[in-house]
């Protein structure tokens, strides 16, 4: 793979999912993401099961394996003077810094831009918040469910029309806004590349979620009104703008844009003359008996199951997609053939996939170079990359400072 960040440094204090799953990306395009942690605890993410209820061991904990493979982790105590100092040494030599911690504990540890640039004044400084920086809710904790599918958004657009609030599912907009902070990042980076300069690079979580659903709050911005929901059977956008569902059980959804251009070949490919029914046969009867339409391909889709579907509107160039739990996904021949997973070497379990960040370079997939690590499994080897001595991290992990 072409590692576009090779010999990028990157500095990680955070914890969770958004800023992690930035360096996740970061790690993926080849920088030296360094994790630190707390000595003892770690990321709380480390212990998410034990909070939601499943037994310890019970699981492996999917989502620091997703969030932190390609990292190294360093434990070190930033509360003590001693920590603190091997912060700044870890900045010192590192091209950008990444945290997720609030106001208070910023400044608790003096992890300001201004107290990281005093080490290192071309540092770019990369800040993930749930409200933005700015603002009376500034200091407020956040995870994405509340900034993001909610306060933004995202849930009201995606939940029926007169149904109870759709749930979201985990780290959903974590993720994407973890994809924008590192985008973000790298173009600062090629910014101070051209000036010399450090710059601050911050996202947050409210804005990722209305960027997420922009041309709904967009429309109501200029036309003033709301784009309405989807209804729980899928009406609204036309017969072929929806899902059906196979005689298997198995959906599908239809996305024609321009739908009077793909009628003939759906009616083809559903074995169906509805050219010359007179309900039908005309773009203006169509539009005036959408639901009646809609129920009417229903019925017949739910003759078949889905593969054979998928022969059939295959053959005609329909475009369609089926939909897809996790379990189907892995074994997309897309998937596959593209690289869309990626692979790492546990040193217990094993082989484990996980999901690849979605860019490529040069054509190549992402690389997975190593798991998640455990805490402070890097510790020795970073700090004798920054001229810590053996002896020295010895007295350090004597007295709790570093892991």
């Amino acid at each position: 793979m072409t590692r576009v960040l090779e010999g990028i440094r990157v500095v990680e204090v955070d914890n969770w999912g958004f800023a992690p799953s930035a360096g996740t990306v970061l790690a993926d395009w080849g920088a030296d993401v360094i994790k630190v942690e707390d000595p003892r605890r770690g990321d709380p993410l480390r212990g998410i099961f034990g909070a939601v209820s499943f037994a310890e061991g019970a699981m492996v904990n999917f989502l620091h394996e997703q969030w932190n493979r390609n990292k190294r982790s360093v434990g070190i105590d930033l509360a003590t003077e001693e920590g603190r100092a091997l912060l700044d040494d870890l900045v010192r030599s590192s091209d950008v810094f990444l945290t997720n911690y609030l106001p208070p504990l910023r400044r608790k540890f003096l992890l300001e831009p201004a107290d990281l640039r005093a080490v290192n004044p071309s540092l770019v400084y990369a800040l993930a918040t749930g409200q933005g920086s700015k603002g009376p809710d500034a200091e407020r904790p956040s995870y994405d469910y509340v900034s993001a599918w909610a306060r933004a958004g995202v849930g009201d657009r995606l939940t029926p029309e007169g149904g109870p609030l759709t749930g979201q599912r985990a780290g959903f907009v974590d993720t994407t806004a973890g994809n924008f902070l590192a985008g973000a990042i790298a173009a600062a980076l090629v910014r101070r590349e051209r000036t010399g300069e450090g710059i601050d690079v911050e996202v947050s979580l409210l804005a990722s979620g209305a960027w997420m659903i922009g041309p709904d709050i967009a429309n109501f911005l200029t036309n003033g009104f709301e784009l309405p929901r989807s209804g729980p059977d899928g009406r609204g956008a036309g017969p072929l703008m929806t899902w059906y569902e196979c005689q298997d059980g198995k959906r599908l959804v239809f996305t024609m844009m321009n739908p009077e251009a793909y009628w003939p070949a759906v009616c083809r490919a559903l074995e169906v003359d509805l050219l010359s029914d007179p309900r039908f046969d005309t773009p203006e009867k169509r539009a005036a008996a959408s639901d009646e339409l809609h129920d009417l391909l229903r019925s017949i889709i739910a003759t078949r199951p889905r593969a054979e579907w998928a022969e059939r509107f295959n053959a005609e160039d329909i475009v369609w997609a089926p939909v897809q739990p996790p379990s189907e996904y892995v074994h997309d021949v897309q998937v596959r053939a593209n690289g869309y997973l990626v692979e790492v070497e546990h040193p217990v379990r094993g082989t484990t996939r996980l999901v690849a960040s979605p860019a490529q370079f040069d054509g190549e997939p992402i690389e997975g170079r190593w798991a998640a690590p455990e805490i402070g499994q890097h510790t020795d080897e970073v700090l004798a990359g920054i001229g810590v001595n053996a002896d020295r991290i010895d007295d350090l992990r004597a007295r709790g400072v570093v892991a």
